[in-house]
């Protein structure tokens, strides 16, 4: 689905977007106030006035690929409405750039909760950055073992989060890992790691350990 950013300007937000800008896809930058003719497409006048007959201009929507969502904040809840209808099409995913100064700015829910991760930049040094040179466009998905949906789904349960999405999210984030790592099906270590990547930031309880 994509990634939560909440970065203001800087250098460490600087080096994340020339990162995902090396993603091997098409991408895109949107802003909130962005209209449904430039997200959709719709009548072209000009073209419609020069050719003598209607005529239909596309829309971002219309091509597959990453969106980055600039001040993200500001989007209303109708806009992240409809761009969590482009992911849930599976023909976009979302870089969400949360320019917020304050816990009570955030994006809607509607489009978060879509959204598999969330990075919080505001304290981070750009030598705490590794550079990333190249990245796989193809990365085959493991299989999951039987039992993994009914652990990620107890462990989500413990953590307070009832959306089931996030469970969706965080398979889907193991199965990614063990394929990267060259297996064919899921580890402990991918289904640990998943959760810690997807289920922390959506945590509203802290279990007794």
């Amino acid at each position: 689905g994509g990634i939560w950013v909440r970065a203001r300007h800087g250098a460490a937000r600087t080096a994340l977007r020339r990162a995902t800008g090396a993603l091997p896809h098409p991408m895109a930058q949107i802003h909130p106030n962005m209209d449904d003719t430039a997200l959709y497409g719709g009548v072209d006048v000009s073209a419609t006035l020069a050719a003598g007959h209607l005529q239909h201009s596309s829309g971002l929507a219309d091509r597959s690929g990453i969106l980055e969502l600039t001040m993200a904040e500001r989007a209303t809840g109708a806009f992240g409405a409809r761009l969590a209808g482009l992911i849930d099409q599976e023909t976009h995913a979302v870089i969400c750039l949360d320019e917020s100064a304050g816990p009570d700015e955030v994006p809607p829910l509607s489009l978060t909760d879509r959204l598999a991760f969330f990075v919080d930049l505001d304290d981070v040094s750009i030598r705490d950055i590794d550079a990333f040179d190249s990245f796989d466009a193809d990365v085959p998905l493991a299989n999951p073992r039987p039992d993994d949906a009914a652990q990620l789904t107890s462990t989500a349960l413990a953590l307070g989060i009832s959306s089931l999405r996030a469970v969706q999210l965080a398979s889907r984030t193991a199965r990614v890992l063990a394929g990267l790592a060259g297996f064919e099906e899921t580890t402990d270590q991918d289904l640990a790691l998943a959760v810690q990547v997807v289920f922390a930031h959506r945590a509203t309880v802290r279990p007794d350990v």
